[in-house]
């Protein structure tokens, strides 16, 4: 998702009660990991919106930008790594950082002077390699233990192993030169939709990216094909599917959420129960299951959402009122800044197993 960065530039920076959650024996946290993708309330303060998502408990933080956030038409612009950089790092929490290029879901986030070729062009590779170059010196201070490389991926290349054959040959390279810059423990991955994984006509292409990464990275959200939600029940059997397709990587949620729009079917009470339903499948799965991504923390305003149907390009389509309600109430707080019950819920959910 994109709002995490259009907000991080807007800003400067740097209750509600809910019914508790039942839970049977909470498996204890272990070296499990927590982190909300962090927007901000009405007040457009960052560092209140960050303070409510640490009270959570939440224990590493989510983070992203593209490739053309940094190198612009003008040349290099390092003002959102440099005010990461600031924020971030005194925060001493790790960071999953995404980077949303060369590919965001449908839209190639790459620069001008790339754009349309190959992504295992040369050119591509050279020109994404000193991208990675920019990032590793203006981010000293980041504990960058995850690095994603392309966002929900499988929404441009589809059904075309020719074209997850390319993008591969990509990814491979960039995974070389960041390990050289960041060191050999650092976990580098592509995200992938859980739909997208039972795309058939790719899944032995699917299966060779996920071979040649370090981690499984996938994004899920319970969806009809018209955007509105499904019961929050079905979230057992669709992570234990996940888990099941995924033999042999740890798998991280970099993504996961459900929205509360009485336009999708949905309630702010049928988003607690599916964290409760998220919560009790990861501890079945402690041993294989090691990050979850809530998105987001605040609903997002008309005009944030009406950015992200611009940029999608979704914005005259039949579909533009339910798609843009998902987007903009997949908060567990509403978008003046009071909780929901899933913020209370995830709290306690996390707590119980010694977050």
């Amino acid at each position: 998702m994109r709002a995490c960065l259009l907000i991080l530039a807007a800003s400067a920076v740097v209750g509600c009660r809910a019914t508790e959650p039942t839970q049977v024996d909470p498996t204890p946290k272990g070296d499990r990991r927590f982190g909300i993708h962090i927007t901000m309330a009405s007040d457009n303060d960052y560092g209140k919106a960050f303070t409510a998502a640490r009270a959570t408990s939440m224990n590493m933080i989510a983070f992203g930008l593209s490739w053309t956030d940094v190198e612009k038409p003008s040349g290099w612009d390092t003002s959102l790594l440099d005010i990461a950089n600031v924020f971030f790092g005194p925060q001493g929490l790790p960071i999953y950082f995404t980077i949303t290029s060369p590919i965001n879901t449908i839209v190639p986030e790459v620069p001008a002077a790339v754009q349309g070729l190959p992504y295992d062009d040369p050119r591509m590779i050279a020109g994404f390699s000193r991208f990675l170059d920019t990032l590793r010196a203006h981010t000293a201070n980041l504990r960058i233990e995850v690095l994603v490389i392309g966002n929900e991926i499988d929404g441009l290349l589809g059904s075309d192993p020719a074209a997850w054959g390319r993008y591969q040959t990509f990814f491979e390279a960039a995974r070389g030169r960041a390990k050289q810059l960041w060191g050999p423990t650092l976990s580098v991955g592509t995200t992938i939709t859980r739909d997208g994984l039972s795309l058939a006509p790719v899944a032995a292409a699917i299966d060779r990216l996920i071979a040649a990464s370090d981690l499984a990275s996938i994004t899920y959200y319970p969806l009809a094909a018209d955007f509105s939600v499904r019961a929050p029940t079905v979230a057992s059997a669709d992570i234990d599917g996940v888990v099941a397709r995924i033999a042999a990587k740890p798998i991280y949620f970099q993504e996961i959420g459900y929205q509360t729009s009485a336009t999708s079917g949905s309630s702010e009470e049928l988003q607690r129960q599916f964290a409760e339903e998220v919560f009790r499948a990861w501890d079945r799965h402690v041993d294989r299951i090691k990050y979850l991504g809530w998105l987001w923390l605040t609903d997002l305003s008309a005009e944030q959402t009406a950015e992200l149907l611009r940029y999608y390009g979704v914005e005259n389509s039949p579909a533009t009122a339910q798609f843009g309600e998902y987007l903009r109430t997949l908060g567990i707080r509403r978008h003046d800044g009071v909780a929901k019950p899933g913020y209370t819920a995830i709290q306690s959910l996390l707590r119980a197993r010694g977050w």
